[in-house]
């Protein structure tokens, strides 16, 4: 069985892991004290921009260490972290950030970020043309391929689900 080439785009996702606080002025927030003035209100736990955004970034969030350990730990780092707590957040960008733009988006850093830079996603188009997830049939038998799912939505979850679901095609 041979399957026709497709041309596949990746779009381009540079992680940026920043220890430091948010300005709370670029997120038009105030945070409990600092150096961007007081007044009350909470900034971000994790932002998701659209396409056409003109914000530098795809995606920031908040990240809690691997060693938390109780649901209470988390949400209070969490909850020092909206406040203009230091923590440590994952940006999402679709170019290497400068100095000049971290330091827009943070009041303080800790040290210097941690970037990588890869082709993290599919580039999607509508129309998009979908490869098969049953590639062939003999004698009752199926050859399924599983990542046909990445055409359309790329995650660790949704190659779960597509597992979960070769396996229900298997038991039917």
């Amino acid at each position: 069985l041979e399957l026709p080439p497709q041309e596949s785009r990746f779009r381009r996702c540079v992680t940026h892991l920043v220890r430091g606080t948010l300005r709370a002025r670029y997120f038009h927030a105030h945070s409990d004290g600092g150096s961007d003035g007081g007044g009350s209100g909470l900034l971000p736990g994790e932002i998701l921009t659209s396409d056409g955004c003109a914000s530098p970034f795809y995606s920031i969030g908040v990240q809690l260490p691997i060693d938390v350990e109780h649901s209470a730990e988390a949400q209070a780092l969490i909850r020092s972290a909206l406040v203009g707590g230091e923590a440590v957040w994952k940006l999402f960008a679709p170019e290497v950030l400068t100095a000049e733009q971290l330091e827009s988006i943070f009041a303080t850093r800790v040290g210097e970020a941690e970037v990588l830079d890869w082709y993290a996603y599919p580039q999607y188009t509508v129309p998009q043309k979908m490869s098969p997830f049953v590639l062939d049939r003999h004698k009752g038998r199926s050859l399924l391929y599983l990542n046909a799912i990445e055409q359309t939505a790329s995650a660790m979850e949704m190659s779960a689900i597509s597992a979960r679901n070769a396996a229900n095609l298997v038991v039917q």
